[in-house]
């Protein structure tokens, strides 16, 4: 049964006023342990969103409230204006840190498997996509190293037409040489009506791909500014820049 789509507020585009993602003095707590520290956030679509921190720093629980994967928490988020529903998670993609198929699945499987349960997915532009990060069809899990196992939930997730793409360290095992397969495919897939939003690691790897940074530190988002808003309040690449922040943040504690 088709539904109508809980997100589709006609086309956003880039530096358009209206926030596709908001949320407003979010807390979250595991406990005595606080994730997330009086967030506020507000992206639009048509961006590559670079999130970044230390581990611990807050990524994951911020990317899993995103995904509506946690819900006790206290303070307001909307989605294109809307106070966020169950239901707006169908339009969403979240990439966790794993694989949620058992090892002796191969490639045809997975594709089969997301085709059967998604009706979003896009079967053959994920046979392209896996076709050209070199995966073949009869390759089981069991049988690929790290970076093999990333490239192909990436195509997967990207594969999904959604609005909202959450990816928690999508490229944490790739090398050079596949990190450039796997961004030129991230390009070539993007659709500027939607947003991706990713925590890394690899700062000056994706610098070029990354249309604004968000810098979390002790689940707090300490700076949330475009590549271009970055050029000129800072010197230096991605990496000097998040550990200016960083020190910044110490100088005023």
């Amino acid at each position: 049964m088709k539904h109508s789509n809980p997100l589709s507020t006609g086309p956003l585009t880039r530096g358009e006023r209206a926030p596709l993602l908001e949320l407003r003095e979010v807390s979250l707590r595991y406990g005595a342990k606080t994730a997330l520290n009086n967030v506020h956030l507000s992206l639009n679509s048509g961006q590559i969103v670079g999130l970044v921190g230390a581990n611990g720093s807050g990524k994951t629980s911020l990317l899993r409230v995103l995904a509506g994967l946690e819900r006790n928490y206290s303070g307001s988020y909307t989605i294109a204006s809307q106070p966020f529903r169950e239901e707006m998670a169908a339009e969403m993609v979240y990439l966790p840190d794993h694989i949620p198929f058992p090892d002796h699945y191969n490639v045809r499987e997975i594709l089969r498997a997301y085709r059967d349960h998604f009706e979003n997915f896009d079967f053959l532009l994920a046979s392209d996509m896996v076709a050209r990060y070199g995966l073949s069809p009869k390759l089981k899990l069991s049988q690929m190293s790290r970076g093999m196992k990333e490239k192909l939930m990436i195509a997967m997730s990207l594969s999904r037409r959604a609005r909202i793409y959450l990816m928690d360290e999508p490229m944490g095992g790739v090398d050079v040489e596949a990190l450039e397969e796997i961004v030129s495919g991230i390009i070539d897939s993007f659709r500027e009506d939607s947003l991706l939003i990713l925590s890394t690691h690899l700062l000056r790897d994706l610098e070029p791909l990354i249309d604004r940074v968000v810098i979390m530190d002790e689940g707090q988002i300490l700076l949330s500014e475009s590549m271009e808003e970055l050029s000129q309040n800072y010197s230096g690449n991605l990496a000097e820049i998040y550990k200016e922040v960083l020190r910044e943040k110490t100088l005023a504690d």
